[in-house]
C-alpha cells in the first residue's frame, strides 16, 4: 500500500488518512496505475472477474500481490504458491479483502466471501511475502459458515490493529473481528439493524451489495441490493471497542450496490445495479439525497472506490470507468465525469479493488522486507515475464517430455510427480512448482496433442439477415501455421472478403459494407497444418449459399 494520502481538510484537529494501493487490477484484464501522479490504464493483470477483487502494494508503489478471491497472483503476475482454490467467488460483491498483520512484516490476511450466502461462507487465508515470490501458508479458515457478500475493515483506534467487519446471513448480526499481531481474534458481535435474509428476490440475492466504513472510522453504511424498502442502512461505529449501534434506514428506488464515502466523510455515494437511479449522493449531515446521474439506458453501475488522487471511480460494464472528480462537494458541484478512464482493450465489469479504511496505515516497502530476487535463482521453464498469456504448444507425437530445467531444485507437478522431467501423453494444462535456495516459482504450459489430420469444416449456407443463429459463413479449423480465406462473387472474379484471422467470419457483405444478393458464392482456403511436422500447404475450394429475407436488386 502507498504511504497514506493526506487530504487537504481537517477534522477534530488532525488529518484523516486512507489506505490506498497505487496499482489496481479488476474486471476483464483491466488495471490502473497511480504511481506517476497521472492515472494510467494498464493491461498486465491476469484475472477476469465479474465483481470483487483486491490489490496490495508496498508504500513505494511496488506490487506485492492481487486476487479475485479465488486465485492469488504475486508481483511477477505468477500464481502464488498454494494460491489457488480460495473460497471467494467471481460473482461476490466483496469477494476479497487484504489486511496486513499488525507489527508483523511480510504477513497478510486475505479475507474472502462466497456469492449469495453460499456454503463457503466468510473465510481467511494467510500470505507470507517473505518466502520468495510469496506463499499462502494457511488457506480457507472459516469465520462464518453463512455470510453475506459484504466485508470491509478499518483501523483500530489504537493506531496499530485493524477491525474486519462482516455480516452473518439469516441474521441481523455484525461480526467484527480484531486483527492484531497475534492473528485473527474472537469477534465482537453487534445485533442491530435489519435482518439480512431471503425476502422474496430469490437465490439469496439480498446478500448482494457493499459494506463500507467512513474514512474516520465513525460510520458504517450497508447496501441491501435486492431489498425493496429500507435498502440502505447507516450505523455508528466505535473503532475503540468494535461496537456497532444507532441504526438508521433509508429507502431508495432501485437496487443499491456500491458505496463510497467522500474523503471528508460528509457525502455518501451509492451506485445502483438496476433502476432509474444511476448514482446518488446522500448528505450525511443534512440527510438529503441528490441525484448525480440517471440510469438512462438501463445501465448497471458497479463498485465505487477512491483513488490516490482523491477522486471516486465508478465501475460500469464496458471499456470505461466514470469518475466523481470533487466528491467532497454537494450535488452538481461534485463534477461527475462520464468515460473518465479508457480501459481498452481491457474492460470493466461490476467490481473495483476492495480496500480498508485507515487513519494511520502503511505497508512496509519491499526494501525493508528484504525480499529475494528469485528470478536470478530459478529460471522459468515455459514462459517469461513479458508473456501475458499461458504458453501453449502443439505436439504431433504420441508422447512428449516436459522439462522443468533448474537442475538441483525440488519439483512438484500438478500430476503429483516430483522429478525434473515428466512424460505426457494427454492434452491438458500442466503446472510445476520449483523450489530452490528459499525461492519458489510456479509456471504453467498448455500441451495439445494433434494426432489427426487438420480439416477445414464449414456450413454450406447462411442468412446474413438472421437475428439469431447462422448469420455468418461459419467454418472451423484449428492448429495451423498459415491460413488464408477468400470469398468471391458468383463469377469468381471479384473478392468480397478475405482474412488471415482464424476467428473472423464473412458476414455476407461486400467490400462496400452492403449485404450481397441471395445466391451462390465461391470460397478458397489455404492453410498449412502444424502436424505432421513436414506438412505442405493445403488448398481447398467450395461454394456457400447466401439466403436473404428479401432479395434486393441493388448491390
Amino acid at each position: 500500500m502507498k504511504t497514506p494520502f493526506t487530504f487537504s481538510f481537517l477534522i477534530f484537529n488532525f488529518s484523516f488518512l486512507i489506505s490506498f494501493s497505487q496499482v489496481w487490477y479488476f474486471g476483464n484484464g483491466a488495471g490502473l496505475n497511480f504511481s506517476s501522479g497521472t492515472v494510467k490504464s494498464i493491461h498486465d493483470g491476469k484475472f477476469f472477474t465479474l465483481e470483487g477483487c483486491a490489490t496490495a502494494c508496498d508504500n513505494r508503489g511496488q506490487l506485492l500481490f492481487y486476487t479475485d478471491g479465488i486465485t492469488v497472483w504475486n508481483g511477477n503476475h505468477d500464481v502464488m504458491q498454494n494460491g489457488e482454490r480460495l473460497n471467494g467467488s467471481k460473482s461476490s460483491t466483496q469477494s476479497a479483502l487484504i489486511v496486513p498483520q499488525p507489527e508483523t512484516k511480510g504477513f497478510f490476511f486475505l479475507f474472502t466471501t462466497d456469492e449469495m450466502a453460499g456454503k463457503k461462507g466468510c473465510c481467511y487465508s494467510v500470505i507470507n511475502v517473505f518466502s520468495g515470490e510469496g506463499v499462502v501458508t494457511k488457506k480457507n479458515i472459516q469465520l462464518l459458515a453463512s455470510s453475506t457478500e459484504k466485508i470491509t475493515a478499518v483501523q483500530h483506534a489504537n493506531g496499530k490493529d485493524v477491525w474486519v467487519i462482516a455480516h452473518q446471513w439469516n441474521s441481523n448480526s455484525f461480526f467484527v473481528f480484531p486483527i492484531t499481531s497475534q492473528g485473527v481474534g474472537k469477534p465482537i458481535i453487534s445485533t442491530v439493524g435489519g435482518l439480512h435474509a431471503e425476502t422474496g428476490a430469490g437465490n439469496n440475492r439480498e446478500a448482494i451489495g457493499c459494506l463500507r466504513v467512513s474514512n474516520d472510522g465513525k460510520k458504517i453504511a450497508v447496501a441491501l441490493c435486492y431489498r425493496m424498502k429500507n435498502n440502505l442502512e447507516i450505523f455508528d461505529f466505535d473503532n475503540a471497542t468494535g461496537k456497532i449501534s444507532n441504526p438508521s434506514t433509508v429507502s431508495v428506488d432501485g437496487f443499491p450496490y456500491g458505496l463510497c464515502f467522500s474523503p471528508n466523510n460528509t457525502q455518501l455515494y451509492i451506485s445502483f445495479l438496476k433502476g432509474e437511479n444511476g448514482i446518488i449522493q446522500y448528505d450525511m449531515t443534512a440527510k438529503i439525497i441528490t441525484q448525480i446521474i440517471d440510469n438512462e439506458k438501463e445501465n448497471s453501475f458497479g463498485s465505487l472506490q477512491v483513488g490516490l488522487n482523491g477522486k471516486i471511480y465508478i465501475a460500469r460494464t464496458g471499456n470505461f470507468l466514470d469518475a466523481i472528480e470533487s466528491p467532497n462537494e454537494k450535488g452538481y458541484f461534485c463534477k461527475y465525469k462520464k468515460n473518465a478512464i479508457n480501459l481498452s482493450p481491457a474492460s470493466s465489469n461490476y467490481g473495483l479493488p476492495n480496500f480498508w479504511s485507515s487513519t494511520f496505515s502503511k505497508f512496509e516497502p519491499l526494501e525493508k522486507l528484504q525480499l529475494i530476487d528469485c528470478s536470478k535463482i530459478i529460471e522459468k521453464p515455459f514462459s517469461n515475464k513479458e508473456q501475458l498469456l499461458m504458453t501453449e504448444i502443439s505436439v504431433c507425437e504420441n508422447e512428449y517430455i516436459l522439462n522443468a530445467k533448474n537442475f538441483g531444485a525440488s519439483f512438484n507437478w500438478s500430476t503429483l510427480q516430483t522429478t525434473q522431467k515428466i512424460n505426457i501423453d494427454t492434452t491438458g494444462i500442466y503446472r510445476v512448482s520449483i523450489s530452490k535456495n528459499g525461492c519458489t516459482i510456479t509456471d504453467s504450459i498448455r500441451l495439445r496433442f494433434r494426432k489427426d489430420a487438420t480439416l477445414f469444416r464449414f456450413l454450406p449456407a447462411f442468412n446474413p439477415e438472421s437475428e439469431f443463429l447462422n448469420s455468418e459463413f461459419y467454418y472451423d479449423i484449428d492448429d495451423v501455421q498459415e491460413f488464408e480465406l477468400k470469398v468471391f462473387d458468383g463469377k469468381k472474379k471479384n473478392i468480397l472478403f478475405e482474412t488471415q484471422n482464424l476467428s473472423k467470419k464473412w458476414n455476407g457483405k461486400n467490400q462496400k459494407g452492403k449485404i450481397v444478393p441471395a445466391g451462390e458464392y465461391f470460397w478458397s482456403v489455404k492453410y498449412k497444418p502444424n502436424c505432421p511436422k513436414e506438412s505442405k500447404l493445403v488448398t481447398q475450394e467450395g461454394r456457400v449459399i447466401v439466403k436473404r429475407k428479401i432479395i434486393s436488386s441493388k448491390n
